[in-house]
């Protein structure tokens, strides 16, 4: 601790959203809003693209964290 009272990190600032979390978010609350079911399925790869302006590995990105955290299951196309 200095003086000042500061220590460090203590004059970190928020880091804003990676552009992943954001769609994860935005993914949790549609299934939310339009009470989507267990087994429901979600738009294809190329539709979610296109719907939230991002690239295929921000998307990936996006489904994984989601997965991780039991929200979805991703099965691979037959």
């Amino acid at each position: 601790m200095t003086a000042s009272g500061l220590t460090p990190g203590s004059m970190r600032s928020a880091r804003a959203p990676k552009t992943s979390e954001r769609v994860a978010r935005e993914l949790v609350n549609h299934i939310v809003e339009n009470d989507l079911v267990e087994g429901t399925k979600l738009p294809n790869e190329k539709q979610l693209v296109e719907v939230f302006e991002v690239g295929r590995t921000t998307l990936r990105e996006a489904l994984r964290l989601l997965e991780t955290r039991g929200v979805i299951s991703i099965r691979p196309a037959r």
